[in-house]
């Protein structure tokens, strides 16, 4: 009897610790599953995030020859460790003002990073955007001449971390266009939401033409490449350089 008590207990135990075994074993596969789920949402997310908005800003020359009389629609491309970004339109007709009725801020790129569709524009006719009237940047009556001109774009393109390179060429395929006469390019990577980005980087600016484009390669990035040469381009780190750099370029 005593024999058999022990053998019922023996077997109790063995089934105990097999069912222990077994919960466990499912309890690490879980934690496995998890895991792999979890990293794979990262790898996602990360994969999703590539584009960001570039808050790009310019300053025309003041002068009243030919960096007032651009005729051209000028594209913009930025390079940096990850690689250089696909080319993206930056100005039609730079130190010119479009004055077409029915040109409003829903045909250009948001500050949010919305780009222009038939359903952001809604009723907007965008009487200025080349993609929707062909050969409109040669269409006098639809300009104005703007010495001196301030104005920003966003373009929303790749990540391509810390700028090493900005790039604008003129795609103007007739001899008719003028050349623009650049005095200083900001960018501003950094998101308008959090403030957190790759930095802020300044361009001295030069004439770009069909025949010469803009090839800002980095030349410094500190306060202490205060007077760059045409076509430089500087990252800012502090404050004092951003002044600095304002006050240059005219911004």
């Amino acid at each position: 009897r005593q024999m058999c008590i022990r053998d019922r207990y023996q077997r109790r135990v063995r089934g105990l610790l097999l069912a222990t075994m077994a919960l466990q074993t499912r309890i690490l596969m879980l934690a496995m599953f998890v895991g792999v789920s979890n990293a794979t949402e990262v790898a996602t997310l990360d994969e999703g995030a590539t584009d960001i908005t570039y808050r790009v800003s310019w300053t025309c020359s003041k002068h009243t020859t030919v960096g007032t009389t651009s005729q051209g629609i000028f594209t913009i491309q930025f390079t940096g460790p990850k690689g250089t970004t696909t080319a993206k339109t930056l100005a039609v007709n730079p130190c010119q003002t479009c004055t077409a009725k029915g040109d409003v801020s829903a045909c250009y790129t948001s500050n949010t990073g919305v780009v222009p569709s038939d359903e952001s524009r809604g009723a907007a006719t965008c009487p200025c955007d080349p993609t929707l009237h062909s050969g409109v940047e040669f269409d006098e009556k639809k300009w104005t001449r703007d010495p001196g001109q301030h104005r920003q774009m966003f373009i929303v393109a790749e990540d391509v971390g810390d700028l090493t390179k900005v790039e604008i060429t003129s795609t103007s395929s007739r001899s008719k266009t003028g050349v623009w006469d650049l005095l200083g390019l900001r960018v501003n990577t950094n998101s308008q939401k959090t403030g957190l980005g790759n930095g802020v980087f300044y361009v001295k600016g030069k004439q770009i033409s069909p025949s010469e484009a803009l090839d800002g390669a980095l030349c410094g990035k500190t306060s202490e490449t205060s007077n760059p040469s045409p076509g430089c381009l500087v990252g800012c780190n502090a404050q004092v350089c951003e002044e600095e750099m304002n006050a240059l370029l005219g911004f």
